[in-house]
């Protein structure tokens, strides 16, 4: 990359980070960590084949999956069970073919859409937008915490199902692994130089060398040039089709911070939620899970959160034994490439 395309990709990290400083700042002072999980998470994961993601499933009726869903609920908190009713009587339960899954609150009335599929995956995709449903609001901690969460309720909905003898075909777990691993593919491939500019400030072609400085590795001055380039192009596409869709003329604040927030710096909450959700699932509890949920929204630091469900981040062994939950999951669910 020349001169003006280092100045061309600084004004882009200058507006994204103003954007993301004022959205969550938490997160962005925890961007080392990320990126370091993140890196955790593709060398675990690299050439792996997860079992049966291309496999048909058994078509599932929706009334055994609201049925079996509402039973799950109960058995936590009845009161779960009346606000799933509330949802669907209220009309915010959006089923379709050509929807796209998600809990969207950004309008005046909130909705969960799923996309149906017709199989147990409708099932795991409406309790995981339900959760967030449930902690919805604007904090920083809920928007660090609030996929753990939804990716741990995944699974124990799944281990529920396979405890009461229910034959489930559709590979939950697989699922979520390969999805937070082709995330986290992509969020390595510009997260040091977000590090980087977040540290040192406008990039150049000498940058690369302070990696060493923040984080136990290195960065050549190839991959980092090709790095910058992946991210520019990146920068211009997003920018391209927000203007395509609202135009210059149209132009919303609001609407361009979404764009970018959901864009650029959003992987994280995926990569550190699959973590906490295998971890939570093997040396949590149930309990604790829900009261995180019940109590993400709180005024408490995240330190103090994650204490309060036996978390303790100054662990000097917090990170091997997330890693190795990690690991078990995945040589329990994939296959090296060249077994098949």
């Amino acid at each position: 990359m020349g001169q003006e395309e280092y100045k061309e990709l600084n004004r882009y990290l200058n507006e994204i980070f103003s954007i993301l400083e004022k959205q969550n700042p938490v997160a962005l002072e925890l961007l080392g960590p990320f990126c370091e999980w993140a890196e955790i998470f593709c060398s675990i994961s690299r050439n792996r084949r997860f079992d049966n993601l291309d496999a048909s499933f058994c078509a599932v009726p929706f009334t055994l999956v609201y049925s079996e869903l509402k039973q799950f609920l109960y058995s936590i908190n009845p009161i779960y069970v009346v606000k799933l009713e509330e949802v669907l009587q209220n009309g915010m339960l959006n089923l379709g073919e050509d929807v796209e899954s998600q809990f969207d609150s950004r309008g005046s009335f909130a909705t969960i859409d799923i996309q149906r599929e017709y199989t147990w995956k409708d099932a795991f995709v409406l309790i995981h937008e339900f959760f967030h449903y449930l902690n919805d609001s604007n904090t920083n901690n809920r928007d660090i915490l609030t996929e753990g969460i939804s990716i741990y309720f995944e699974f124990a909905f799944y281990d529920y199902l396979i405890d009461k003898k229910i034959t489930v075909d559709f590979p939950i777990i697989s699922n979520r692994l390969f999805s937070t691993y082709f995330l986290s593919s992509d969020f390595i491939k510009y997260s040091l130089e977000f590090l980087l500019f977040k540290e040192v400030g406008d990039l150049d072609q000498f940058s690369y060398q302070y990696i060493s400085k923040i984080l136990p590795f290195t960065l050549s001055k190839e991959v980092y040039s090709h790095e910058c380039t992946y991210l520019l192009e990146k920068c211009r596409i997003v920018e391209e089709e927000y203007l395509k869709e609202y135009g210059s003329k149209n132009f919303d604040q609001k609407e361009f911070e979404e764009t970018i927030k959901e864009s650029f710096f959003f992987e994280y909450q995926y990569i550190m939620g699959t973590f906490l959700a295998l971890y939570m699932r093997k040396y949590g509890s149930l309990e604790r899970m829900v009261w995180l949920s019940e109590n993400v929204n709180q005024p408490l630091s995240l330190t103090e959160l994650l204490k309060k469900i036996g978390i303790e981040d100054k662990n000097p062994n917090l990170k091997m034994t997330m890693s190795k939950c990690l690991w078990e999951e995945i040589e329990k669910n994939s296959v090296p490439f060249k077994q098949r």
